[in-house]
């Protein structure tokens, strides 16, 4: 019996099912708070289609490079490092002002690269 193997399994089983969920939640909700960013950072609807459209290209880049480079890297510690990172850009796009629609734009771009 091996505690801390475990643990790890059932946190690797947890993250399994909750990124995912994370990862859709944050895609559908960009397209459901448009309104209320197109408001907040005063930008046209032309900028605010742009948002969808970095997201859904960093998304494909992401997943190509996971398929050719996903077998010579260490799977365990890359999916929890992809998981930190996601969540650290997704709070990061946060907490930017209302002149930063860019980095706004990029944050969540670069979570969902992840």
């Amino acid at each position: 019996f091996q505690p801390s193997s475990t643990l790890s399994e059932w946190g690797l089983l947890v993250c399994l099912f909750l990124f995912p969920a994370l990862n859709t939640y944050s895609a559908y909700s960009i397209g459901a708070l448009l309104p209320s960013i197109q408001y907040f950072f005063s930008i046209s609807d032309s900028s605010a289609a742009s948002i969808m459209t970095f997201v859904s290209v960093a998304h494909g880049l992401g997943l190509g490079a996971m398929w050719l480079f996903g077998d010579m890297i260490p799977k365990r510690a890359t999916f929890f490092t992809v998981i930190f990172l996601s969540i650290a850009f997704l709070c990061s796009s946060v907490l930017v002002g209302t002149n930063q629609f860019w980095l706004f734009a990029i944050c969540l771009a670069s979570a969902s690269f992840f």
